[in-house]
């Protein structure tokens, strides 16, 4: 198994093994039924060094019904979003539910990827690798730090949900 560190970058020199990988396209495998975009992620200078087996998508869900049941409305801000969680924990809804290796994540990417969308300097800072950006998506951990200490969240070992339970999920966000 190959992540995108072994196959793309060559440092650390002894995890990379983008050499020595066979180029996929030119072999008869049918991969009609894979979509362009994943397979994109697969290739490296027009190689495809390897095969995506499952994809794993993350995020979080946003049960509108509930909010609307509760005359709550979607949150379009940060403090927008901790009165909202903050009003369905006092109802007895745990408002932040999900799987312990992704639900800090997603929270988390979602807040330093709007920082980084809105602040050109800091993106330009992180492309540079100077590490000071720290200072600027700092918020978002001190952020992650108020829903733990708020009591926000319930998380479980890892989930795995098809369609039909995300539709029946009746309990607050996932």
């Amino acid at each position: 198994m190959t992540n995108d560190q072994n196959i793309k970058r060559d440092e650390p020199p002894e995890y990379y093994v983008g050499d020595w990988c066979l180029d996929l396209s030119k072999e008869d495998i049918n991969l009609s039924a894979v979509r362009p975009d994943v397979l994109s992620y697969c290739t490296v200078n027009g190689g495809l060094l390897r095969v995506p087996l499952a994809m794993n998508p993350c995020g979080i869900v946003v049960n509108k019904t509930l909010l609307k049941d509760n005359g709550l409305e979607v949150p379009t801000t940060y403090s927008e979003f901790l009165s909202v969680m903050e009003a369905l924990k006092e109802k007895g809804y745990t408002p932040i539910q999900g799987s312990e290796q992704h639900v800090y994540g997603e929270l988390m990417i979602g807040m330093i990827m709007n920082i980084l969308a809105k602040d050109k300097d800091a993106t330009a800072m992180l492309e540079a690798g100077d590490v000071s950006v720290v200072d600027v998506v700092k918020p978002v951990f001190e952020r992650l730090t108020e829903i733990i200490d708020k009591g926000l969240h319930r998380l479980r070992p890892q989930m795995h949900l098809s369609g039909r339970q995300l539709r029946r999920l009746d309990n607050g966000f996932l």
